[in-house]
């Protein structure tokens, strides 16, 4: 297989997810000055996050009769529709709305994982999966480091609306990209009919549980990777609004930070997936990813404005490029159990219970900031990705266990 031939499969997966990444980082960026326009307290961007979730979760249940009936790349343009009708709720202001508009984000985002999955299943070699699943998922810091530029050039002068304003002709800009993909890629499997009333059905909604279920070892990986998804979606949603509501930085310089923190995982996501191949296996790279990524979210919590500008960086170098890691690894071993041709369906299957990560730590958090304090927050949930980690060396000990049976 030529390279051109994987780099086709790769944009596919890789575009739509950048796109859709500036729009999921754009909020935890600029909600210092969206909540004080609105009038409400800086943490409440929690229930936006959870909103977002939501969306996710929900596209996710309803993945399994969606994406079948439409093909893994008329699933992108879907996504990208609804994601753009979302931030036109959005840009209203009006905070009912904006939870409504923050939902249609969510759902519209989380059509990357399944249908980027899928193809680059259906299109590139095995053996280079955990790169090549690194690397698409590379893309969310790629599009969180837009955004942190956007946050900290233009929304302080010209305003967060003139942002999201950019940011839907960006994911516009990709859907018409998609319209000119051959149709090989999404009719590589037979499309079946599309039902409306299969939404409803009991068996499509317990669907996802019984795929992870039927798949050896994929309950308490798709666990380990929940814990160390709850540090990744507390870090990267109040790490802005944490240095600035909190900590006192300025915002310009906070977002700065921001975009740092993403450049840094895009190098972290490609060198740990990279390591993974050269390794022959995702699941050593996760058991050390899982403590790095714990020890994340303890240093976040003592960064403060009076750290040098050196310091700071440091510290949201190692934070960028460990907390949000274990992504791309995980999809790749999600990947690697599933059987052939169904990897879409089981990481579609495993991301409906790593996005209840991202539904319920931001709200929840937000309201632990406002309790108990926003730096203890930030060490208890590190506690997560410790309880991975012990999962993950627990699997290996039942499969041993197995083996000797």
């Amino acid at each position: 297989m030529t390279r051109r031939s994987i780099a086709l499969p790769l944009l596919i997966a890789l575009l739509p997810l950048a796109a859709m990444a500036i729009l999921q980082f754009i909020m935890p960026v600029v909600a210092p000055l969206v909540m004080a326009e609105i009038g409400r307290p800086a943490e409440a961007y929690g229930w936006l996050g959870g909103a977002m979730g939501l969306g996710s979760v929900l596209l996710l249940f309803t993945n399994h009769w969606l994406m079948p009936s439409l093909g893994p790349v008329r699933f992108l343009r879907f996504g990208l529709l609804i994601a753009i009708t979302g931030i036109g709720f959005t840009l209203s202001g009006v905070w009912p709305l904006m939870i409504v508009g923050a939902l249609l984000m969510g759902y519209g985002y989380a059509t990357t994982t399944p249908a980027g999955s899928q193809v680059l299943a259906d299109f590139t070699p095995r053996a280079l999966w955990g790169t090549l699943f690194s690397l698409r998922m590379a893309a969310v810091p790629l599009g969180g480091m837009a955004a942190g530029l956007l946050g900290s050039l233009v929304a302080p002068e010209a305003g967060w609306r003139v942002t999201f304003w950019i940011i839907m002709a960006v994911c516009l800009a990709v859907l018409v990209v998609l319209f000119f993909i051959p149709p090989r890629f999404n009719e590589s499997r037979a499309l079946k009919p599309f039902d409306l009333r299969q939404m409803a059905r009991r068996d499509v909604l317990m669907r996802p549980a019984r795929v992870v279920a039927a798949i050896p070892r994929l309950r308490s990986l798709a666990f380990a990777a929940w814990c160390v998804a709850c540090v990744h979606s507390t870090v990267t949603s109040f790490f802005v609004i944490y240095l600035v509501a909190i900590r006192n930085v300025p915002m310009v310089k906070a977002a700065t930070l921001f975009a740092v923190l993403q450049i840094s995982a895009v190098i972290g996501r490609i060198a740990f997936g990279a390591t993974a191949d050269r390794i022959g296996s995702p699941l050593p790279v996760l058991k050390l990813v899982a403590p790095l990524a714990s020890g994340a979210a303890v240093w976040l919590s003592f960064m403060t404005a009076e750290w040098s500008p050196v310091a700071l960086t440091v510290a949201t170098i190692y934070i960028g490029a460990t907390v949000g890691s274990f992504n791309g690894l995980y999809l790749a071993e999600v990947a690697r159990l599933a059987p052939t041709g169904e990897v879409g369906d089981a990481t579609a299957s495993v991301a409906v219970f790593l996005f209840t990560a991202y539904l319920f730590a931001p709200p929840l958090v937000g309201l632990a900031f406002a309790g108990i304090g926003a730096a203890v927050t930030l060490r208890i949930v590190a506690l997560f990705a410790l309880v991975g980690l012990a999962v993950f060396f627990w699997r290996d000990r039942s499969a041993v266990d197995g083996l000797a049976k």
